[in-house]
């Protein structure tokens, strides 16, 4: 069952295809998602002055561990959601934090001797910049020693920023039915931008296959000889990076913490309008007995 807790893409494809990068699914309860981290208290902490600050896992295509942070905590964590690929968030101190810190620089906050405390830190300082969580008063909030460290990775990220690469999303086709048929597939990353240098590789029912990287305008050409029904498979594996958003409407963004192994698959299954048929040599063969 789906429920809601409350804790803590911009591409215009051509038709027709199916294009599906990876995605994240969550838990059923957020116990279950519920990694490294701990209670924390403090008088801006809504609604009633606790949260929990953790690290949550989750599973890339359902299948693979991976860890997350939370970010716009005031929004609801969906649990038992499948997640897709964000555009990236346009904080820069959130990126430069997951790509500074816990876990991904497993021992960073080093004043913080355990995996709780940093992952609680951690998220704390996501909220103040996500958020606006204030907890800047010196001496405030328990466990002390977390939200000293938390203030001081606020401090050091006042201005920081960081990049999030390109990240396969999506697989837009364009045809041409002048034989043999020629279908131009240009791959897009979670902000809507082609890609280029990205090894696809392709398949087509009817036996045509290769590999080949993208061009400069994130684009590869393939041509064969088109039989009645071909379909055509095309498949990239891609890194998914730190600082990666994932994003479901209606619920809180969650933020990739640690480098994870993606897949995109995309089908291609166009028939030609009758205008355009494309010359076989069936065809030709029936015209000239």
């Amino acid at each position: 069952m789906r429920r809601f807790l409350s804790v803590c893409v911009i591409l215009v494809l051509m038709f027709p295809l199916t294009s599906a990068a990876s995605i994240l699914c969550t838990a059923d309860s957020v116990s279950e998602m519920m990694l490294y981290g701990l209670l924390v208290t403090h008088p801006e902490l809504p609604p009633s002055g606790a949260a929990f600050a953790y690290l949550y896992t989750a599973d890339v295509d359902c299948e693979r561990p991976t860890m997350v942070y939370c970010v716009d905590a005031t929004v609801p964590l969906c649990v038992g959601w499948e997640y897709e690929q964000g555009p990236d968030l346009e904080v820069g101190e959130l990126l430069w934090i997951v790509n500074s810190y816990f876990p991904d620089v497993q021992e960073m906050p080093s004043e913080l001797a355990t995996y709780d405390e940093r992952a609680a830190a951690v998220a704390m300082a996501l909220w103040h910049f996500s958020d606006g969580l204030d907890i800047s008063e010196p001496g405030s909030g328990l466990p002390l020693n977390v939200f000293d460290a938390a203030r001081a990775i606020i401090a050091l990220a006042e201005g920081q920023t960081a990049t999030v690469p390109q990240t396969p999303t999506s697989i837009g086709f364009a045809t041409d039915w002048n034989p043999p048929v020629t279908v131009t597939a240009t791959l897009y990353d979670q902000n809507g931008l082609p890609i280029p240098n990205v090894f696809i590789s392709w398949e087509v029912t009817s036996g045509s296959s290769g590999s080949s990287p993208t061009n400069g305008d994130g684009q590869i050409v393939m041509s064969w000889f088109w039989v009645e029904e071909d379909i055509l498979t095309l498949d990239v594996d891609y890194a998914i990076p730190v600082g990666l958003t994932w994003s479901l409407p209606g619920c809180q963004d969650l933020i990739q913490a640690v480098p994870a192994d993606g897949h995109l698959t995309a089908t291609w299954d166009e028939e030609p309008a009758s205008s355009a048929a494309p010359t076989t040599w069936g065809k030709v063969k029936n015209l000239y007995r």
